[in-house]
């Protein structure tokens, strides 16, 4: 049960928090981690984390013979100086020869060894390059005084969570014509508007002169015209 729990302390886990701000670039994430030191952040409760992680290798050059024994070389002289060293400490009586051939022994090794290296992957790799772990954004997590963090953090630089403030302009009162060719509160070009001549052009009822009750005289005259003579 006790290793158990020591391999799961061993292991490491994600970290928790809120996401404050993200960066496309490490270095910005560092100043905006040294900006929040700067405004007395705790930064016992920041991370950072990259995310969509990439395996880049960058290539500095082409991989020659005269190269690869240069690098051997290198790493033979610091074999070389430490073997002499040695000597120099836990001999009694040395001569100075000895140590020199130490660093020469140290260095033509160390030559040997890095050409015979490359001979045998010569097939494999004909450039020498650097590799690295990229991450293509770099989150930033608080776990306390979220809110603090994000206000401190809008204004810096790079940062993808940024809010972006927009202008909106506000429309203009229209001095010129509208696309009917006249504005409300002017008299149109052409024609007459009907809303100002609705009371004048209505048509009126007709009054009848005849009280109510009585018959029009055009009835009377048919009236008068279709009835039988009597005998008197």
């Amino acid at each position: 049960m006790s290793n158990n729990r020591a391999v799961s302390r061993e292991m490491p886990t994600l970290p928790t928090g809120t996401e404050v701000a993200s960066y496309s670039q490490y270095d910005q994430a560092v100043a905006a981690v040294a900006a929040l030191a700067e405004s007395q952040f705790p930064l016992q409760s920041v991370s950072i984390v990259g995310t969509d992680l990439h395996m880049v290798e960058r290539v500095v050059g082409k991989v020659t013979p005269a190269r690869v024994a240069l690098v051997g070389a290198g790493q033979g002289l610091s074999w070389g100086l430490l073997l002499a060293l040695m000597v120099m400490l836990f001999a009694d009586k040395y001569s100075v020869i000895i140590p020199l051939l130490a660093i020469g022994a140290g260095i033509g090794v160390g030559m040997l060894t890095a050409v015979l290296s490359w001979s045998g992957q010569r097939g494999r790799r004909s450039f020498a390059a650097q590799s690295q772990l990229v991450a293509t954004r770099y989150a930033l997590l608080v776990s306390e005084q979220t809110d603090r963090a994000y206000q401190l953090l809008q204004g810096s630089q790079g940062n993808l969570n940024r809010v972006q403030r927009r202008r909106v302009r506000r429309p203009e009162a229209s001095t010129g014509p509208t696309e009917y060719g006249s504005r409300p509160d002017e008299k149109p070009r052409f024609g007459v508007r009907l809303s100002e001549v609705s009371g004048e052009s209505a048509p009126k009822p007709a009054e009848d002169s005849a009280p109510a009750g009585s018959p029009a005289p055009e009835a009377e005259h048919s009236e008068a015209e279709t009835r039988p003579p009597t005998d008197d």
